[in-house]
């Protein structure tokens, strides 16, 4: 019995690896914040931000130590007060209608009029507002050097 339980332990902890899912979902305290943290515990990403925001938010590098690298499709869709987001360097991938969309009156997703993206150059944000047709602004905020 104890080496069925085993095998089957072992499996499930096997297809989580493999398939990379998120299992854990925590909210900030102070704002309807939703983050997924992954796997392993030491990435995050950002499921849905506080939709009582208004103006521009700041994504953070990290939530509670564990770097946000995603921010997943439709993060950002009934922030209609939102009008720019910066989204930090750790961000990697950017799910669709993640930024710049709101639902209409209808319940479709339509695009923002004036939305603007802040990042760095060559970054996952700026792939994602050019292709979505949004103002993008660099943001440096800690000058580097680069060798």
């Amino acid at each position: 019995m104890k080496k069925k339980i085993a095998i089957i332990l072992g499996v499930i902890f096997l297809c989580s690896v493999i398939v990379g899912t998120s299992v854990l979902a925590f909210a900030n305290s102070t704002q309807k914040t939703v983050y997924e943290i992954h796997e392993n515990k030491v990435i995050c990403s950002l499921k849905t931000y506080d939709e009582t925001a208004t103006g521009k938010v700041t994504i953070p590098e990290n939530y509670n130590g564990i770097m946000v690298t995603g921010i997943n499709e439709n993060a950002f869709l009934k922030c209609s007060d939102v009008t720019e987001v910066v989204v930090p360097k750790t961000v990697v991938n950017i799910g669709e209608f993640s930024l710049g969309y709101i639902l209409n009156e209808n319940g479709e997703k339509v695009k923002k009029e004036n939305f603007v993206i802040w990042g760095r150059g060559n970054s996952e944000a700026q792939k994602y507002a050019e292709a979505n047709g949004f103002t993008f602004r660099v943001n440096l905020t800690t000058p580097e050097l680069v060798m």
